[in-house]
């Protein structure tokens, strides 16, 4: 023991060496409450941090979690779309039923080397007869000289155009359909009521279609009646495809190909018009897919794209449903080409009419006509507005995969998707 001196220096206090050790405040403290002392007061430090790192990571994760935990059964139901409802596709196409009205028999005996299906509306026949006054109007003069045992050297040839119809459900307008079929012969009617809220069940149908009654053509072209197709341009692309195939070694590329769109989101807006409820898609983004507007297909893509249906049930958007969703299961990837517009071209002559030029989009008749008239003057000096860009080096650059690595951005429901193409 060693004596140190009190407080007031007269009584000498004896410390062990041990105690010694300690600071002169602790000294008079039990060992054990100076070690519950520290420990509580390190504890109250690393309690407040946890604290605060908890309260950060609920201010990050709490809008994401509300997202994500509001269940399907809050979603607006979309009218014809029940949520209970089947969306089985054999319960609306009947695969194994005939369950076509009218038919052309334009496959009949003949190997087109490409079908043009344009999906159109019962009442729209100002639509169709625009489409056949303008880009289609070479086809039906070539059928008319054909019959006539006239050789139009200079005219596409085995490219043929039809209309895809539904039931409309009206004796007077079916009889005007009939009527239509008789004269012009280039008719698809399919027995599906004809409704905005079944486009998706009439894309379907043409493929149906195309696989029991047209499984010779070659290619085959889905568009809509308010689109404006460069049949020349798109049969130069088609062409330099198939040379392609022909070639040593070539790989036989699955084509289908039209307006790529990428990392399209779901809208979650009961009142827009392409509103898509979680209880009938429930993902965060879209697949890659094509513009409805125009896209075409080789005729095994057609094929897997129909037998794939049949195991992926409906949603509203046709093109998703498609060339997105389809495709995915059937291991097929749509790619994407400049000559496919998502919307309207400007009207002007070598932006409707240069060679690289393949569709253009929402064009009621009176505009279908004048833009027809201003692409019929187009020159090769449009040429020099993109001269990478004629159908034949789209063509290459599809077939040596450059596509496949575009990175385009498009509008979709008036905002750009978040994700570039890969």
């Amino acid at each position: 023991m060693k004596p140190i001196r009190g407080m007031g220096g007269s009584h000498p206090i004896y410390l062990s060496p041990y105690e010694l050790l300690y600071p002169p405040e602790m000294a008079i403290t039990t060992s054990g409450s100076s070690i519950c002392h520290r420990l509580t007061k390190s504890l109250s430090i690393n309690r407040k941090l946890f604290i605060l790192i908890l309260i950060l990571l609920a201010l990050f994760y709490i809008p994401a979690y509300h997202q994500l935990a509001q269940s399907p059964a809050h979603d607006e139901e979309l009218e014809g779309w029940p949520r209970n409802g089947t969306r089985e596709v054999r319960f609306f196409i009947q695969p194994d039923n005939v369950t076509t009205i009218l038919s052309p028999s334009i496959c009949e005996g003949r190997q087109p080397f490409l079908l043009v299906v344009v999906c159109s509306a019962v009442q729209n026949m100002a639509a169709r007869r625009a489409i056949r006054q303008t880009w289609a109007s070479s086809l039906y003069t070539m059928r008319e000289s054909n019959r006539s045992n006239e050789v139009l050297e200079d005219l596409p040839k085995e490219t043929f155009v039809v209309f895809l119809l539904g039931d409309p459900d009206n004796s007077t307008l079916q009889s005007s359909i009939e009527d239509e079929s008789r004269r012009y012969g280039d008719i698809v009617q399919e027995g599906f009521v004809d409704s905005y809220n079944n486009l998706t069940v009439k894309s379907v149908m043409l493929l149906k279609w195309v696989a029991q009654r047209c499984s010779t053509a070659l290619y085959v072209m889905k568009t809509d009646d308010d689109t404006l197709v460069n049949i020349q341009s798109l049969q130069l692309f088609l062409h330099s495809h198939q040379a392609s195939l022909t070639k040593p070694r070539a790989k036989k590329i699955p084509l289908l190909v039209g307006n790529l769109i990428c990392g399209a989101r779901p809208i979650l807006d009961s009142t827009h018009k392409w509103y898509m409820p979680r209880y009938i898609y429930a993902g965060r983004t879209y697949p890659n897919y094509l513009s409805g507007s125009g896209y075409v297909m080789s005729q095994a893509v057609v094929q897997a794209l129909y037998e794939a249906s049949q195991k992926v049930s409906l949603i509203p958007l046709e093109d998703v449903y498609i060339t997105g969703q389809c495709a995915v299961y059937a291991g097929i990837r749509p790619v994407g080409h400049p000559g496919f517009s998502l919307g309207k071209r400007p009207m002007s002559t070598c932006a409707l009419g240069g060679p690289q030029v393949i569709t253009t989009h929402r064009l009621n008749p009176r505009e279908l006509q004048e833009a027809w008239e201003l692409s019929r003057m187009s020159t090769v000096n449009c040429n020099k507005t993109l001269p990478s860009a004629t159908p034949a080096a789209a063509a290459e650059s599809y077939l040596r995969g450059a596509m496949f690595g575009r990175r385009q951005r498009h509008l979709f429901n008036s905002r750009r998707s978040s994700l570039g193409c890969f």
